[in-house]
């Protein structure tokens, strides 16, 4: 957005930078269609980094019948929970020990449910319910597992945590029965 505003008054390179995004959307959509188009490239932009990280990535998200997310919340918890669990999944450096990542996203009775299953070594540390970073400059981490809570209070959801000795599971649960039909006026 930053990128057309500085470019707003030359319309060929306006047209020009539009025309990259396109082409960069189209070849998202050929791996992962969740119904939302943020939401496909995030998910096809991580699906990438875990290729690269050697960290098995499985995906199943329909997203069609949630469009009452805005797209400022859709990146916020999905790109925080991604990023959480390719972290936890960075930390192991044990060969014997699969690096996985799992998410899932489906309608269960009113809610739309986002259930993230990640391989990890390091112990998780909570206080009063809330999940405590390991990493060593606290104030400026920590912030994603915040901006996911923040986004989900927006519409009522939950976020549940479960700490298993080799795993972590971040399970979501939004609502259905929003006020409004979708965030497009």
């Amino acid at each position: 957005i930053c990128c057309i505003d500085n470019l707003k008054n030359n319309n060929k390179e306006v047209s020009e930078y539009i025309n990259n995004l396109k082409d960069e959307i189209k070849s998202f959509k050929d791996n992962y269609n969740t119904g939302n188009m943020i939401l496909d490239i995030i998910i096809n932009e991580k699906s990438d980094i875990c290729s690269k990280k050697g960290i098995k990535f499985i995906c199943d998200i329909n997203f069609s019948k949630v469009d009452f997310i805005k797209p400022i919340d859709v990146s916020s918890i999905f790109a925080n929970i991604l990023d959480n669990a390719i972290e936890a999944c960075d930390k192991i450096h044990d060969e014997d020990i699969e690096k996985y990542i799992r998410i899932k996203g489906t309608i269960s009775k009113a809610y739309f449910v986002i259930k993230c299953e990640n391989s990890k070594v390091n112990n998780i540390k909570f206080k009063k319910n809330k999940l405590l970073t390991d990493k060593m400059d606290k104030f400026a981490h920590g912030i994603g597992t915040q901006s996911i809570k923040s986004s989900l209070d927006k519409y009522d959801g939950e976020l549940l945590f479960e700490d298993e000795k080799d795993k972590f599971i971040l399970n979501l649960y939004i609502p259905l029965n929003q006020n409004t039909d979708s965030w497009v006026d």
